[in-house]
């Protein structure tokens, strides 16, 4: 890491893949994540399959 990346100053996009199984709370943790960073304001509601039954 260099120590540009490493004081929390580099610009522009940064690609994260995260990959689970279906229902393994890969969109819980982002938004928790995003969530504690400041990024989003709250939490989206997901809305499941049995949801729909």
């Amino acid at each position: 890491m260099s120590d540009t990346a490493a004081k929390g100053t580099t610009k522009g996009t940064r690609c994260v893949a995260l990959v689970g199984p279906q229902s393994s709370g890969k969109t819980t943790l982002i938004e928790s994540i995003l969530l504690a960073a400041g990024a989003i304001k709250t939490r989206s509601r997901t809305v499941s399959c049995s949801d729909l039954a």
